[in-house]
């Protein structure tokens, strides 16, 4: 996948960043250290911003003023470079950075949140919300407490702008009350600052990553959640099969993507088209024929699919419950891996590409590698090869 030696670097097969992804975007959960380096310092600025008390922020504060200075623009020369690191990795300006997409204020007495460019009213800021509003307003930076005051024991907002109002932006001026009006200041109660993807609405360094690396769609989750569950009697072939998915093997096409010249990239089993995955695992004629015994083999039809995600979620069988299905996704992977073993061999040793020899390899390989993996294993290759539903059954 990666490595080097004395003669050179290997290609890579698979992008870095995959491969930090977690298992269930395709990656290989490793960690990204950029990315968590960034989480691991944004937990000072959440601290800063949360904790009341403390020496360590009684230094910084007096040093380089609040934690509101973060996220100025300008790089102060005697700043220390632990801060300007902290400035850089939650972001500075006016565009929203990712720390603060995440956070969210829960409004107490008001003298902490600032009225306009602190989230506190829905998802966004006010200023974001309402940006002509904002345009015109007298009382830009100021927190909500300075917006408003007291009046026989309810709030009055006293909001201050620098001219009269147009006769179109009164309606606009009334949804903005509305908005407000949903808020209640609470004079007793502290301003506190919410984690929105953290449990409790605390910051916590995993759920920043998690933030930071993206979402991976349910689909793809579904995919690759089966083929963990799958490999369970076939770990050793995980590799393989995670490399299929993300189109990862070096076949021709794939050797050309990395100025790799070779004197044909026609595929090695057919040569009628180009050596792709989807072609050589799938569109293949010998290897349409292999899936095709492979459905005659379980006695069902099946939709034929060129792509290796569609086909693995397909590879079902209504007979079978979750863990049968389970074991037969693992077929699934060491037919493939069969198609492989028996492409290099045509490659390599010139061998003839033979359909039936890939289907008749990938029944030895399954039984024999289940029969080492489960004690549970006690019917014959014969029983195998002549009733594979019914030995499923016998082993969940």
């Amino acid at each position: 996948m990666w490595g080097w030696d004395a003669e050179g670097r290997k290609i890579a097969c698979v992008n870095w960043k995959t491969i930090c992804k977690s298992k269930g975007e395709g990656g290989l959960n490793i960690k990204d250290l950029n990315i968590f380096n960034t989480a691991l310092l944004a937990k000072w600025k959440w601290r800063l911003c949360t904790e009341e008390k403390g020496l360590w922020k009684d230094v910084l504060d007096s040093k380089y003023g609040s934690w509101r200075s973060l996220d100025d623009r300008k790089f102060g020369q005697k700043e220390s470079r632990w801060w300007n690191d902290l400035r850089k990795v939650c972001g500075s300006g006016e565009e929203r950075t990712w720390f603060e997409e995440s956070v969210t204020w829960r409004v107490g007495s008001g003298t902490i949140i600032k009225f306009w460019e602190d989230v506190w009213v829905g998802e966004k800021a006010l200023r974001d919300s309402y940006p002509r509003l904002y345009l015109i307003s007298n009382k830009k930076e100021r927190t909500i407490s300075e917006c408003g005051k007291w009046k026989n024991d309810k709030w009055e907002w006293n909001l201050g702008w620098r001219r009269e109002w147009f006769e179109w932006e009164k309606n606009l001026f009334q949804s903005f009350m509305v908005d407000l009006e949903r808020i209640n200041i609470d004079s007793r109660r502290v301003d506190s600052l919410q984690w929105m993807d953290g449990e409790d609405k605390e910051y916590t360094v995993k759920s920043a990553y998690e933030k930071m690396q993206g979402i991976c769609n349910g689909e793809q989750l579904l995919v690759f959640q089966s083929l963990y569950g799958g490999l369970k009697l076939f770990h050793h072939r995980f590799f393989f099969a995670w490399r299929v998915m993300l189109k990862g093997v070096p076949t021709k096409v794939n050797l050309r993507h990395r100025r790799v010249l070779l004197n044909n990239y026609g595929c090695a089993l057919c040569g009628e088209q180009e050596e792709s995955v989807s072609h050589l695992f799938f569109d293949c004629k010998v290897a349409s024929k292999v899936w095709n015994m492979c459905n005659n083999w379980v006695r069902i039809l099946n939709v034929h699919y060129n792509q290796p995600y569609e086909s693995f979620l397909h590879f079902h069988v209504l007979e079978l419950n979750h863990k049968g299905n389970d074991i037969w996704k693992g077929v699934w992977v060491v037919v493939m891996w069969s198609i492989w073993k028996h492409r290099n061999n045509v490659v390599f040793n010139n061998a003839i590409s033979d359909a039936e020899e890939i289907f008749c390899m990938a029944q030895l390989r399954v039984w024999a590698w289940m029969k080492h993996k489960s004690t549970k294993v006690s019917f014959s290759f014969s029983d195998w090869c002549m009733c594979p539903i019914h030995c499923i059954r016998s082993i969940t």
